[in-house]
């Protein structure tokens, strides 16, 4: 259906593409400039980062980017994605040190000049050791897990950064301002939290989606005036969430016969994701992203 797709509202190339997000298709949805410089420059420093966010905060795009800011500084750095089985900590983790701590470390073997330049860095890194964020053990496990990894920075040189969901956050502060466990400092050197994805970037990322898909018109033309905003407002201002109500966005409208996704096709949408909510709640939470 993509290229019927395309052909009707004009697009050279997919509007949004979600992966691999790399190259072009990266620069859409990273525009988190202070924190990669930062952590840029505490890898440099040879201190091991957490990146810290919400689901769908852009975590994995912000790890792929400073990824390729690394390389570009001469700096070997690897990016990783954690796609295990969490239905038991102790088999999760050593699967991830059978899987990809070995790898990496055979590779460092295999060639010393990488040892004193050398990232790992690990998305969905709070999947490891874990059930889920609902157990109350899911920190003291991700700990552990944490400890390891600093173990094996000290023994073989690797730097590590991980992306963290946000519920670590509030321990890091308080390690930080002497009101926790201030050895988590020790296990995370360094760390920031994703800024907000905001509506401003909102419309700058549907612009270079635009520019990047070859469509002939303006954004005017594609979206009904409040649409933008109000897609965003339902998203939370989360990206990943963001990218898919778009892309189903641009389907309904195909689907519909239309060349401008307008109210009526956002609102179609919207009720097949609140299917769960009455007639009354519906019409509720329509009204308040408009």
């Amino acid at each position: 259906m993509k290229n019927e797709i395309n052909s009707h509202f004009g697009f050279k190339k997919d509007f949004f593409t979600e992966v691999p997000l790399s190259g072009e298709n990266l620069e859409r949805f990273v525009n988190q400039t202070e924190p990669l410089k930062k952590l840029a420059l505490s890898l440099q420093m040879k201190r091991n980062c957490g990146i810290i966010g919400g689901f769908g905060s852009g975590k994995s795009s912000f790890l792929r980017k400073l990824e390729q800011i690394l390389i570009s500084k001469g700096i070997f750095a690897k990016y990783f994605q954690v796609n295990l089985p969490i239905d038991d900590y102790n088999r999760t983790r050593l699967v991830f040190l059978r899987s990809t701590l070995r790898n990496i470390l055979v590779l460092i073997l295999q060639n010393k000049s990488l040892r004193d330049s050398f990232t790992m860095l690990i998305d969905e890194f709070d999947k490891i050791g874990r059930k889920d964020l609902s157990s109350p053990q899911w920190d003291k496990q991700l700990l552990q897990v944490l400890e390891l990894t600093r173990e094996i920075m000290n023994t073989e040189k690797l730097l590590f950064t991980f992306s963290l969901q946000e519920e670590l956050y509030g321990k890091l502060q308080d390690a930080r301002q002497g009101k926790g466990d201030s050895s988590l400092l020790g296990l995370i050197n360094d760390y920031e939290k994703l800024n907000d994805f905001n509506a401003d970037y909102a419309l700058q990322v549907v612009e270079k989606a635009i520019e990047c898909s070859g469509y002939p018109n303006d954004i005017s033309t594609l979206f009904a005036p409040d649409i933008i905003e109000a897609i965003h407002r339902d998203c939370n201002g989360k990206v990943r969430l963001f990218v898919h109500e778009m892309i189903e966005l641009i389907q309904q409208a195909y689907l519909d016969g239309k060349k401008q996704i307008d109210k009526d096709v956002f609102i179609k949408c919207l009720r097949k994701k609140w299917d769960n909510l009455s007639t009354e709640k519906f019409g509720e939470h329509v009204k308040s992203l408009f």
